[in-house]
């Protein structure tokens, strides 16, 4: 992703823990916006926004875990530099 998301909730729409939407990116100005409605797994779907699967949402907890560690690394980036 090329875009510089600080203070941009738009470039980057996650879910809020309560109900289940598609996840969002909009990775350039003007490009592409890409959309994930569902996470499937071998042992079956982790994440639904309802667009797939008539209307049930879903997120297991380790999906939104994952997504409240991506909300958090788009709010406050933290790098790690070499010495």
């Amino acid at each position: 992703m090329q875009r510089d998301y600080r203070g941009d909730n738009l470039a980057m729409y996650f879910p809020q823990d309560d109900q289940p939407s598609r996840i969002e990116f909009h990775p350039a100005r003007g490009g592409a916006t890409f959309w994930i409605y569902m996470i499937q797994s071998n042992d079956g779907i982790v994440f639904s926004d309802g667009k797939l699967t008539c209307g049930q949402k879903y997120a297991s907890e380790r999906v939104r875990e994952w997504l409240k560690h991506c909300k958090e690394r788009r709010d406050k980036p933290a790098f790690r530099f070499a010495q």
